[in-house]
């Protein structure tokens, strides 16, 4: 891996290394990733070529002025107000530290490992009660209540967050009502889709958004919590699974009243997926898209 003070110079290690059949651009030659600095024009055209990595276009103007006001802007929050750009593989940008060691503290102990956070676990007795119920109310309470008993026992490995005592609180409720026969189903199961909606819609407005608690083990861990780009893209997709199952109770009340309802929980499976398939694109597209764009 190459990285130069300037484009000129990445441009002059990529001359000497196509010399060596490295970096043609071919699709076909090994390629040596080589970043620059300045993002000049022949850069640029050398990245969508594939011949060269990435670059970093600096606002020295707005760097300057920005310095000259504060002096505890850190490199992200310049990102953020798009006093610099990065052009090129940004997935590589955001382990620069783990790649070079640049920035980072001294070394210290390792430390015991740390429980990650598990999305699946919090996801689990929802998707219980909604498949099961819509199947057999009676026994699909009792299975749901079954899978809110059994489910702590999983954070002896995995880390808890408040969302899954939330769940297994507002589902455990749902199956209890159930049994009791104290609420119809064509009332508790969109109910159960509106509760689940407000656990990710309120945390849209609190520092941390729901999905950063989960994607935070693979950016770092609790690091990426600061990071500003990190979270403004966990609170778009968080808003967007919040208003996903803000509207899913509408047409699960419609549905269960036809004769297909046994089939409320495989349709309503359909759209999450298909949200789930998004949520890794924006993942990985967005961030590198606002690092990318300027004012």
């Amino acid at each position: 891996m190459v990285f130069a003070n300037n484009d000129d110079m990445a441009l002059g290690a990529i001359s000497s290394l196509q010399t060596a059949g490295y970096n043609l651009g071919d699709g076909s030659s090994k390629t040596i990733p080589v970043f620059g600095v300045d993002a000049i024009d022949s850069a640029k055209q050398a990245i969508d070529e594939g011949k060269m990595t990435g670059t970093i276009m600096q606002d020295a103007a707005g760097m300057a002025e920005t310095i000259t006001a504060s002096y505890d802007l850190s490199a992200r929050e310049h990102m953020m107000e798009h006093l610099y750009r990065v052009t090129g593989d940004f997935s590589v940008m955001l382990h620069w530290d783990e790649i070079f060691g640049l920035g980072a503290a001294a070394p210290k102990p390792p430390a015991a490992p740390q429980k990650k956070t598990n999305m699946t676990l919090m996801l689990l007795p929802w998707m219980t009660i909604w498949i099961a119920l819509s199947i057999q109310a009676r026994t699909g309470a009792c299975i749901g209540l079954a899978v809110c008993g059994l489910l702590p026992f999983a954070f002896l490995k995995y880390r808890m967050t408040v969302f899954e005592p939330c769940s297994m609180l507002a589902v455990g409720s749902i199956c209890v009502l159930t049994l009791l026969d104290a609420l119809p189903l064509t009332v508790l199961l969109p109910v159960s889709y509106l509760l689940f909606s407000l656990m990710w819609g309120v945390t849209v407005f609190r520092p941390l958004p729901l999905t950063a608690h989960y994607s935070m083990n693979g950016y770092g861990g609790e690091t990426a919590l600061q990071n500003p780009l990190f979270l403004r893209t966990n609170r778009i997709l968080t808003a967007c699974w919040a208003v996903l199952y803000l509207l899913t109770p509408i047409w699960t009340w419609q549905l269960m009243q036809t004769s297909v309802s046994y089939l409320t929980g495989a349709f309503n499976s359909v759209l999450p997926i298909l949200l789930g398939i998004f949520t890794a694109w924006f993942q990985r597209w967005y961030p590198a898209h606002y690092a990318a764009s300027a004012n």
